[in-house]
């Protein structure tokens, strides 16, 4: 690992830590708006290194994915069906974006940015689903909590939403 790797990668964690300490990360935090700059800006990058456009943060897909990594962090689990049966596409309109597109990351137990980013782009489905052509704006959502989940994993649930309005 580089030294500008590690460095965010410290960052990261001190920033996951922080959220961990106040309890259930909440939406609109300094600590979640860092986090999600600095994975708009990680996919942003990758998407330029295989010569593809910049996507934009948008707020209602930013909304969907965080009450999405909430419900997974309540829920104890990681899955792309909410708690109440519900899928992406429902959860994006319920937060009032009207979608002609979309797709949706999650991870669980990623210590920070460069970590949920190397497990996204090293996963074949995640990694097409962060070059897509047929998006055009992202939401980031983020929820930790102390402890630790079975497997030993930190309770840190990561969602990446990308879609495209109609």
């Amino acid at each position: 690992m580089g030294g500008s790797d590690l460095r965010v990668s410290r960052r990261a964690l001190l920033a996951g830590a922080g959220a961990c300490l106040t309890g259930l990360a909440q939406p609109a935090s300094a600590t979640e708006a860092w986090l999600q700059q600095a994975v708009l800006r990680e996919v942003n990058a990758f998407r330029a290194s295989q010569r593809r456009p910049a996507l934009g943060l948008d707020a209602r897909l930013t909304q969907a994915a965080t009450a999405h990594s909430l419900d997974m962090l309540r829920w104890g689990r990681m899955s792309h069906a909410g708690s109440d049966g519900s899928d992406p596409g429902a959860r994006i309109s319920r937060a009032g974006y009207r979608w002609r597109s979309y797709r949706e990351n999650v991870g669980a137990g990623y210590m920070g940015v460069p970590e949920v980013m190397h497990g996204w782009i090293t996963s074949p489905g995640h990694r097409d689903n962060m070059l897509a052509d047929d998006v055009t704006q992202v939401g980031v959502g983020y929820a930790g909590a102390p402890g630790m989940m079975p497997g030993n994993m930190p309770r840190l649930f990561w969602t990446l939403v990308l879609a495209a309005p109609r």
